[in-house]
């Protein structure tokens, strides 16, 4: 199966998908694209601005923060299934963090521009789509608050 036919099977296999139609996958299957490397690639470097959607397929990867004196400070470890770049969606920053892989993997992309103009036209699908990406940042919200008071 080539990776352009194969795009709707895989966001449809992402929990992040599950409560869109066909038709809603099928609108948004033409602005994704496959991605797969190596371990020890970057998926998205600290500080640079982040432009699109990604959600790891397969493979591993590790948060890694620079702390004083630039030494680095992995913060997470992210495998399968995980969604990267979704802060950036809302406030069009920088990344916080380097995510960089540990093992070969595949990525699902998508550019945020696109994906912006797409629900901006398709409103249903704009709401869901927002919806999920506030529910994702409230969970790592609520899970960096459990950590730090656990630590306090």
């Amino acid at each position: 199966m080539n990776p352009v036919s194969e795009i709707p099977g895989l966001l449809q296999g992402l929990s992040f998908f599950r409560q869109l139609t066909h038709a809603e996958i099928n609108l948004l299957a033409p602005l994704c694209t496959v991605r797969e490397g190596q371990a020890g690639e970057r998926l998205i470097e600290q500080n640079d601005q982040v432009r699109d959607l990604f959600f790891l397929l397969s493979g591993e990867a590790d948060v890694i923060k620079k702390g004083p004196g630039g030494k680095p400070c992995v913060l997470a470890s992210l495998n399968k299934g995980t969604v990267l770049g979704e802060m950036s969606f809302f406030d069009q920053g920088v990344a916080s963090a380097t995510v960089k892989t540990r093992t070969p993997f595949r990525a699902l992309i998508i550019q945020q521009t696109a994906l912006q103009k797409l629900l901006d036209m398709h409103p249903a699908l704009g709401y869901k789509i927002v919806t999920k990406i506030a529910e994702l940042i409230s969970l790592r919200l609520r899970k960096t608050s459990n950590l730090r008071s656990e630590h306090a």
